[in-house]
């Protein structure tokens, strides 16, 4: 008699899978080293000097300094070489993950542009106001770390199968204005944040089978678009004429992912023979019907489709820096950011529906951990005309 054969998750290996990928992925950060030759190659001491149009991202107080009307345009080049070692077991069996061998990512690049145009208000205005378009947050990871133990598997499970991309474009509208004879500037900007969040990885489902049956693969990719809404500000001060300092910061954005689909591939079992055997030892006709699941006549995976949605919770960060021109042609920058990281300790997506076809219970959530801390940054940069 087959023993009652139901299809559910387990948890153990799901947390494992998620740990390794996040680790590599994640671990790094999703923000990217800021926008701008000229700011990033000045290791982004750029709170305090802000003056070109990529103040709108640095300090938007900056953009004040401005004599003339700007359209800047930047092109950042992603190439994320991690690597990770699976250890990954479960009960102490191997399920498939490729333990000890070194693995790398798939050997890819990413384009990040960032554009910008800044022009001056008309008087009585008085003001500096322009549009950045720039991408503050992403990665890029794929891999191949996982393949099935059973080799009677319906057909070839996918060779890159685990897989975290995110990318957040801010849309910024930015406005600024100089005080006492441009002693003082203010600004502010406002973001409209889209973003694009893809997680691949692999499940086991559990069943009453003896090895190498007793956990089928499942592939699970979940891709997600959303909105937030947040806000930067900034202030410069002339301290002397060799002498600046700058303090801004942004505000916390939670990005909405409200129409995102989960879609999972079951690579089930070939064998006709063993089929046969467990339906003429099965139980009932629910028994027989999951039966027939694992093991389909048509020899291919099976897939199904779920609503998805969650957050993506931003962080707030304020920093002051400083410019200070030592002659006229070598100018030195300094700049201490704190960043609320913690705020992103994982990204919740929450999965509507049932667990599959022939399972009813509630489909389980997914939880990319991140495990981020509270951080302080110090940059030091300089400029030599």
């Amino acid at each position: 008699m087959v023993k009652k054969i139901r299809l559910c998750f387990v948890p153990g290996i799901v947390f494992l899978a998620v740990s390794l990928i996040t680790a590599s992925a994640f671990g790094g950060g999703m923000a990217l080293s800021g926008i701008g030759a000229k700011a990033i190659s000045m290791g982004g001491a750029f709170r305090g000097l802000a003056d070109d149009w990529t103040a709108a991202y640095w300090n938007p107080a900056g953009l004040a300094q401005l004599e003339n009307s700007e359209l800047g345009i930047s092109l950042n080049v992603l190439s994320p070489r991690p690597e990770v070692t699976p250890n990954i077991t479960y009960n102490g069996y191997d399920v498939g993950y490729r333990n000890g061998v070194v693995r790398y990512t798939n050997d890819k690049d990413y384009l990040v542009p960032n554009v910008a145009g800044i022009f001056q208000l008309p008087a009585p205005f008085d003001i500096k106001a322009g549009v950045a378009v720039y991408v503050p947050y992403a990665l890029g990871s794929e891999w191949d770390l996982f393949d099935p133990i059973y080799n009677d598997i319906v057909q070839e499970y996918p060779y890159w199968d685990h897989k975290a991309e995110l990318r957040v474009v801010d849309i910024h509208p930015t406005f600024a204005k100089a005080f006492m004879e441009k002693k003082l500037m203010v600004g502010f900007g406002i973001s409209m944040m889209k973003g694009t969040i893809d997680f691949r990885k692999a499940y086991l489902t559990a069943t009453p089978f003896p090895r190498p049956h007793d956990n089928i693969a499942i592939d699970a990719q979940m891709h997600g678009e959303g909105w937030g809404y947040g806000a930067n500000f900034g202030i410069l001060y002339k301290l002397s004429e060799k002498l600046q300092v700058g303090i801004s910061g942004k505000t916390p954005t939670t990005i909405k992912f409200d129409d995102g689909d989960l879609k999972y591939t079951m690579y089930g079992i070939n064998n006709p023979a063993l089929k046969e055997e467990l339906l003429s030892q099965a139980a009932s006709h629910a028994d027989s019907v999951k039966i027939n699941f694992l093991f389909p006549d048509n020899g291919r995976a099976t897939g199904w489709e779920r609503d998805a949605h969650g957050d993506l919770k931003l962080p707030a960060d304020v920093g002051i820096g400083f410019a200070y021109d030592i002659n006229p042609k070598l100018k030195l920058t300094c700049d201490l950011t704190y960043t609320l990281w913690s705020r992103l300790d994982s990204i919740v997506i929450k999965v509507d529906g049932t667990q599959s076809p022939i399972d009813t219970s509630a489909a389980n959530d997914v939880v990319i951990r991140t495990a981020y801390d509270d951080i302080f940054r110090f940059s030091l940069g300089g400029q030599y005309k």
